[in-house]
């Protein structure tokens, strides 16, 4: 029962995540004014932009289901289709994706919430504006004579990246 429900909401995430993308395409959007007859009422319409508007897309791995509302823009055409030329680039870790993104070589991201956290407890001008997943991905595994979080303290324990979501996930 626990596994369907798993899937269950791992499918509505999914969804939520293509829905934010989509929602997401409208942000190079121009807006211009409009006058209509002798009243010459100002009106903001939006519409699309006349070029191609780069997009430098930072992931921290390319095999996460998370994803998937990316790749299958990317592969559907979504993201031409508005006029933005998304460019996909895979970092080792969300602590440098959240640092490209800082440098200006991405303009979106995704990355565990824990590094965008800690990056801007640190300073980074950084916006978490969204979410891909309704849990952590991630498990801690320990020896068996663990039973309860509060016997690791003080133990020695490995992580990926320092300042990593992982990593401080653990630490936690």
């Amino acid at each position: 029962m626990e596994i369907k429900q798993n899937r269950f909401l791992k499918g509505i995430a999914v969804l939520l995540s293509v829905l934010l993308v989509i929602s997401l395409m409208g942000c190079g959007q121009k807006t211009d004014a409009k006058t209509t007859g002798a009243k010459a009422v100002s009106e903001d319409v939006k519409r699309m932009p006349d070029e191609m508007t780069k997009v430098n897309l930072g992931l921290p791995s390319n095999k996460n289901m998370s994803y998937l509302p990316f790749f299958v823009a990317l592969k559907k055409g979504y993201f031409q289709k508005h006029n933005l030329n998304v460019n996909q680039s895979v970092v080792q870790g969300g602590v440098l994706v959240l640092r490209g993104l800082q440098s200006g070589d991405f303009q979106i991201i995704s990355s565990l919430p824990e590094s965008v956290i800690t990056g801007a407890s640190e300073g980074a001008n950084v916006k978490l504006i969204g979410t891909l997943d309704i849990q952590s991905m991630y498990s801690i595994y320990v020896a068996k004579d663990i039973h309860d979080p509060k016997e690791l303290k003080g133990k020695v324990a490995a992580s990926m990246v320092p300042g990593n979501g992982t990593d401080i996930q653990l630490q936690y």
